[in-house]
């Protein structure tokens, strides 16, 4: 599982279309969520040790045009261009959100902090946690507020 941890990463992010087929999978104890997914495997570690910087950098790439932060990309370019080697976190972190809960989306951000923290300094990313919001979606705004939501779970790592 964890050698295609991104193939097993796409069936899950797709909930609605694969749900039964992630359900199945789960009897056979499989992960049925990213948040498995990424504690099974170590969060991925292996594979980008694994991975080429090119190969790195082309797979961020397309985090950023794929997922939701892909589709608001038109609308919120300035952010999600300026924090491109951030872009796959803030998707998982997405999903989790919608597959999950609050819980498990701050779980990943707060593990993966620095990188999260990018679409927190500044103002560029702003108007993308006001659109989040009214869609019912909300997550620390500033690095303040996600340090003191990570402290609060207890996921805040030195």
């Amino acid at each position: 599982v964890c050698k295609n941890q991104g193939a097993f990463e796409c069936f899950l992010r797709h909930t609605n279309e694969c749900r039964p087929l992630v359900s199945r999978a789960a009897g056979y104890g499989f992960p049925s969520s990213l948040v498995a997914l990424r504690s099974m495997c170590g969060r991925g570690k292996e594979l980008a040790e694994e991975a080429s910087p090119e190969a790195a950098t082309t797979a961020e790439a397309d985090a950023c045009s794929s997922g939701v932060l892909g589709s608001l990309r038109g609308e919120h370019s300035a952010c999600i261009d300026g924090c491109s080697s951030s872009c796959a976190v803030a998707n998982a972190a997405i999903d989790a959100y919608h597959a999950e809960g609050q819980p498990a989306a701050l779980e990943l951000a707060c593990r993966d902090r620095e990188k999260f923290e990018c679409f927190l300094e500044g103002e560029a990313c702003k108007p993308l946690f006001a659109t989040a919001a009214t869609h019912g979606i909300h997550f620390p705004t500033t690095v303040a507020e996600l340090e003191a939501e990570c402290a609060v779970s207890k996921v805040l790592l030195p």
